[in-house]
């Protein structure tokens, strides 16, 4: 019988089902669908989510013991996204309800502003301001007040500066509760930039759909303008009352997204990535609760944000596979943005200079408009040219050394990528061959110089590098090429330079992007190198020179977007170079001929779908099926392939049209001591693969199962 003191309870835990409880009488004016409450599980006291009200009561059920909200943390169309990721993906509700909130409303804490500390501008002082307190009381007045933890981090200005200047009178210092907005700027607003026939066209058809559910797919070369649409769609959202959401795939990304954003919308704009710490967190999202902030940059967990009611999303850089969580609860942040705006009722835009397969197939097939930017604006794609270095003996080509120091001697800048970390990829034995490797997984061990020790890139083990082979006692030598090694022999070639890097060992500290690309835009830094996070989205109109390092490094690994993930990042890192004038691109390879490379250099995206679409077409791979992959982990090599071999023989039983591959040993074989089996599953139907999978066990004995819908790498 349905009974309206009961309610359903989801915990912020990886459990398979919601909880029935009682309702007491003194709660139960408090008690709404989205609200958090306490109560009891086990022994224990938990938080969940009311996610129902009614339902059946089972025997013995218990009462909540608290409620922990005045009004719902979460709205009805978030409480549907979450439960359609763990429908769709085949993982806990829960596990998506944590990851929608901050960490402390995950622990039951009360959903308000920190404290925090602002300097207070007062007009007079006593005594005349230092040259050095001048300074901050001139960037202080036209704001009236700023958080202290901004003039110190953001200004560079010592706590002992703003103390002598509240003891002169000049600042007050006050304690309140009250936002610090991350997005704290004092950059100038920028007006509206005039479009382009094909940016008004584009305009329009977006605008046109406001208020009702439309996907579209905005294919625009690199420097066409994407991102001023994205500032006018937003503006008209803000006149209309809504708001604007933002997706970004990367952190490296968020520095110059936040200052073009807040340039354009100033303290509307509320910043949400990984990178931030609890109290931040909480802060940002309750300003975007609170409606003090109405458009919303981040990355992939900037999906759940609390944004009602909301006008448009806007998915960047949409091809990107930073948008896939690997990690329980997975899930693909662009395909969930799809979902969020149909739950919405809003347009969602997903836009890209190299647009994803996937989404190109839909807008060829009519289901996502297709708006295209086929010109750069300010500037001219650049020129490129392709080295084949099989006949080379050193690291760069003649072409690659001429042109960079041509760049330099204009006064221009230059962008370096090598998708490799460390020096070298390891060390080798010029005796027997053998390469020193991670003793928990099957991987060699990366070489560093700086610092100088080895270290896997997947659990983290080092160890100090050694001279002498352990097995016959010959020479150990670096072999192949890391982003290290590529600095110091830039370095060498040009001793007077300024290098910056960014890659994930170079950057160090939360504010090592900033620093980076502050530096980059002022001129301090000459070149900069990196890895895949220099590729994106990056907007530098004095780098006229890009440079691609093994260009074809992305080539060899198993998988069957190999292709296309490379010529992504070779045409996105090219589009870096001449967005203020002509530019220049080197592309180094060992592979000059692969279509990828040869696309890319041409900057042909339709020439390289096409035969991309049909090599996927011929043997069956997304976007013409669809994919699942299960994966079996455990510490016992032979549990994990008994496992395996047994989940295969009964989903093959019940198969149907689908395609079983497997079992198999993962490329990966063993990661973190724990050995690695899987299976592929491919058919035309979602539905099919979902209500196959849907039943399998979280575990086998001691072997662990993780399935992977729509995976991106099978490694």
């Amino acid at each position: 019988m349905c009974d309206r003191s009961l309610c359903q309870v989801v915990f912020f835990l990886p459990l398979g089902k919601a909880y029935s409880y009682g309702i007491p009488s003194h709660l139960e004016s408090r008690v709404e669908v989205g609200c958090r409450v306490r109560a009891p599980l086990g022994s224990r006291r938990e938080v969940g989510v009311v996610v129902a009200l009614g339902g059946e009561a089972p025997e013995g059920v218990k009462d909540l013991e608290d409620v922990l909200d005045n009004e719902p943390v979460f709205s009805r169309s978030l409480l549907d996204l979450t439960r359609w990721a763990s429908r769709y993906y085949l993982e806990p509700w829960g596990l998506y309800l944590k990851a929608a909130l901050p960490p402390s409303l995950r622990q039951g804490k009360a959903p308000s502003f920190p404290k925090e500390r602002w300097v207070v501008w007062q007009g007079r002082g006593r005594e005349k301001p230092t040259p050095r307190q001048k300074e901050l009381l001139d960037k202080l007045k036209p704001l009236g007040r700023v958080p202290l933890k901004i003039v110190i981090s953001d200004w560079g200005f010592g706590r002992d500066v703003v103390g002598r200047l509240a003891a002169k009178g000049w600042v007050a210092l006050e304690e309140v509760e009250e936002e610090m907005p991350l997005s704290f700027t004092l950059a100038p607003r920028k007006d509206p930039l005039s479009l382009t026939p094909e940016q008004k066209g584009a305009y329009d058809r977006v605008v046109r759909s406001l208020g009702t559910f439309a996907p579209f797919l905005l294919h625009g070369v690199t420097g066409s303008g994407k991102t001023e649409l994205y500032f006018q769609w937003g503006e008209l959202c803000l006149q209309q009352g809504k708001g604007l959401l933002v997706l970004i795939p990367e952190i490296s990304l968020t520095p110059q997204y936040i200052k073009r954003f807040t340039a354009r919308f100033g303290r509307e704009v509320a910043v949400l990535h990984s990178g931030l710490t609890a109290r931040e967190r909480l802060q940002e999202w309750l300003r975007i609760r609170d409606g003090r902030a109405r458009v919303v940059l981040g990355t992939r967990s900037a999906l759940f944000a609390p944004l009602e009611p909301l006008g448009l999303i806007v998915v960047d850089e949409e091809h990107d596979t930073s948008f896939k969580q690997e990690e329980s609860p997975r899930y693909n942040a662009r395909d969930l943005a799809v979902v969020r705006a149909r739950l919405e009722g809003c347009p969602v835009v997903l836009a890209s200079a190299t647009p994803s397969l996937e989404s190109y197939r839909n807008a060829m097939g009519g289901r996502y408009g297709l708006l295209e930017l086929p010109r750069r604006i300010g500037g001219t794609l650049p020129r490129v040219e392709v080295v084949d270095m099989t006949g080379e003996k050193a690291l760069f080509s003649r072409v690659f050394v001429e042109g960079l120091r041509e760049t330099l001697e204009a006064g221009g800048q230059a962008l370096i990528l090598l998708n490799r970390r460390g020096y070298a990829p390891f060390l080798l034995c010029s005796s027997c061959g053998q390469a020193l490797k991670c003793p928990n997984c099957d991987i060699t061990l990366t070489y560093h110089r700086e610092p100088l020790l080895l270290r896997c890139h997947y659990c983290g083990h080092t160890r100090l590098p050694v001279d002498r082979c352990p097995e016959c006692r010959g020479e150990m030598r670096p072999l192949g090429v890391g982003i290290q090694r590529v600095a110091q022999e830039i370095q060498a070639l040009f001793p007077g330079v300024r290098i910056g890097r960014m890659d994930r060992d170079a950057l160090k500290g939360r504010r090592a992007h900033w620093e980076v690309l502050g530096a980059l835009e002022r001129g301090e830094i000459q070149i900069l190198l990196g890895t895949q996070m220099v590729a994106k989205g990056h907007h530098y109109p004095r780098i006229s020179f890009v440079g691609v390092v093994l260009a074809d490094v992305g080539l060899h690994i198993p998988d069957f977007r190999a292709a296309e993930r490379t010529f992504q990042l070779l045409t996105q890192v090219v589009g870096r170079a001449g967005r203020g004038g002509q530019g220049q691109a080197v592309i180094q390879t060992y592979m000059p001929s692969h279509p990828a490379v040869v696309y890319a250099a041409r900057q042909d995206f339709l020439g390289f779908v096409r035969e991309e679409l049909e090599r996927r077409k011929a043997l069956g791979y997304p976007p013409f099926s669809h994919m699942a992959r299960v994966l079996f982990t455990g510490t016992r090599r032979e549990k994990v392939e008994e496992a395996a071999s047994g989940v295969a023989e009964k989903l093959r039983g019940r198969a149907g049209r689908l395609e079983i591959l497997g079992p198999a040993p993962a490329p990966l074989a063993r990661l973190k001591n724990r050995y690695r089996w899987h299976i592929l599953v491919r058919g035309k139907g979602r539905r099919d693969i979902l209500a196959l999978l849907g039943t399998l066990p979280q575990r086998v004995g001691s072997v662990k199962i993780q399935i992977d819908m729509d995976p991106y790498g099978v490694m």
